[in-house]
């Protein structure tokens, strides 16, 4: 169980850092318009 945390919480990082800058690119975008 510790060992699927340990390989899942990197991903889930990764995933929120994508997902931050993706979406201060979209509010960019939308000021621009």
């Amino acid at each position: 169980m510790a060992g699927a945390l340990m390989s899942v919480i990197p991903l889930i990082v990764v995933f929120l850092f994508g997902a931050r800058h993706f979406l201060r690119d979209l509010a960019a975008g939308a000021m621009k318009l």
